[in-house]
This record gives structure tokens, sequence and C-alpha cells, in this order.
């Protein structure tokens, strides 16, 4: 057998077992032999690598806790090969991370003012990462720890830390933040107004909010980013219809709706 347990005293009334790795059965083919060792590539850690069953072989522990293993007499990677085996083995106890974001706010209004990420991590030494993963925001700096707000809305973001030789990498923490509106975009207005005239009319439409976007519709629905045109320049009305406008700016709600009657005899 290869199979590994751990003892733990302080379960139970009398202390517990638990099967950590390796094997719950022999090899099908050779009831007597020892499971074969599952090697990998030479010096890496792989939850994949198993020892195989031998005995007499020679085993310690270092100064970090990690179990060593020499030798023995055992199978090497099949059944058909089987001996004094002369392997060294090294059972690693990596080191377990954690990530938690510290002094990152939960809610803002929306601004151009960057937002500073922030976060502990493990012992490794590696970078914590941030990044989007949804949302209106955009990072940018150093690993990602500036977060600029391209909208209202809800962003979560995420920190990330690798692990190395004796750490894990830490499991991907993330946090979530609100961005509330930071007003309501002032109504358009659409000229000229609403009447009956006995011509076409040129029709223009005005918004007082800098860089606000207007979309407009001349057959009385109500416009939206994604429904009407995006206003550019005047256009001309020739008939009797109903033009409505909504301006819309990233951070804020949409304007009231406008709305201009035509009548042309």
């Amino acid at each position: 057998m290869n199979d590994l347990w751990r003892f733990d005293p302080a379960r139970g009334t009398h202390g517990e077992w638990a099967w950590m790795g390796g094997s719950s059965m022999l090899p099908a083919t050779c009831q007597n032999c020892g499971e074969p060792g599952r090697f990998g590539p030479l010096g890496q850690f792989a939850a994949s690598n198993d020892p195989g069953g031998r005995d007499s072989g020679a085993s310690w522990v270092d100064a970090d806790g990690n179990f060593w293993l020499y030798g023995g007499g055992g199978y090497f990677s099949n059944l058909d090969q089987g001996g004094v085996l002369n392997d060294l083995w090294e059972y690693k106890r990596f080191i377990t991370q954690s990530i938690v974001f510290r002094n990152v706010p939960t809610s803002v209004t929306f601004s151009s003012t960057p937002i500073t990420l922030s976060a502990t991590g493990g012992a490794s030494g590696e970078p914590l990462v941030f990044s989007v993963v949804s949302g209106p925001g955009k990072l940018s700096g150093a690993h990602g720890a500036v977060l600029t707000t391209t909208d209202k809305g809800t962003i979560v973001v995420a920190a990330n830390q690798a692990g190395n030789s004796d750490y894990l990498a830490a499991p991907q923490a993330k946090h979530t933040i609100l961005v509330k509106p930071a007003g309501t975009v002032a109504m358009p207005t659409i000229k000229p107004g609403t009447g009956v005239y006995t011509s076409s009319q040129s029709v223009t439409i005005d918004d007082s909010a800098v860089d606000a976007k207007v979309y407009y519709t001349t057959d009385g629905s109500t416009p939206s980013a994604t429904h009407g045109t995006l206003y550019k320049s005047p256009f001309t009305v020739s008939k009797s219809e109903t033009v409505k406008a909504i301006a819309l700016l990233p951070g804020y709600n949409p304007s009231v709706v406008a709305k201009a009657q035509y009548t042309i005899h």
C-alpha cells in the first residue's frame, strides 16, 4: 500500500484519523504488490505525484516541517520494474495565504476622483494584483491599484496573490462598490416649441450639461441610448409630428424627457 494517514489527537474523545493521500486499493493485476509510484516532472510538486508503496525506506522531517522519503524496496512507475529504489521524495507543507481588502469604500458618489484599492495578503512577498470583475470601472497604476469610475452602478473588483516555492496562491478576494449617481441631467430644450406652423421647421435641441449626449425621436416614442437618433445638428420637421428628446451623461440619472408637438398645415 502507499496510503498516507494523519492522526489528530485534538479531535474526538481519543483523537481521529484522516486519509490524506495515496491509493486505497491494491493493484488489480498484482494483489501482493505495492502500488507503483507516479513520479511526474522532476522537482515539481503536484497533487498527482505519489511515491508508491515500499518498505524499508528512510524518512525524516526537516527544520521547515517537510517530510522526506528515500529509497527502500518497491516499484517504480509500473509493476514490471521493482526492486531496491533510490528515489528521493519531499512532501512539502505549503503555507496558505489570504487576502483582505482594507479601507476601500463600499459606496461612493460618482466623480472623477479615483479610488485607491488596498488589501493585505500573505507573507510570500508576491504582489497583490487587482482587476475589475464587472461594472463601470477601469484600473490604472501599479498592479491596477487605482480605480476610476466610468458610470453609476455596481463595481466588483478582485485581488489576487500568486504563490511561490513555499506559499500557495491566495484564494481570490472580491469587493463590491456601489457608485451612486451624482445627480440628474438637465432636461434638454427643443426649439421651436410646441405649436401650429404653416411651413417646415428647423429644429434645434440644446442641453446645458457639458458632454451630455442627447437622443431624440420624431414618432412620439421615448428615446434612450438604444432607441432614437443621437442629436448632432439641427434637423427639419416638414409634417405634423411629435419630437421627444432625452439627455444622458455617465454617472448621472437621465434627464426628464422633453417634448414638442408640431402641427404643420
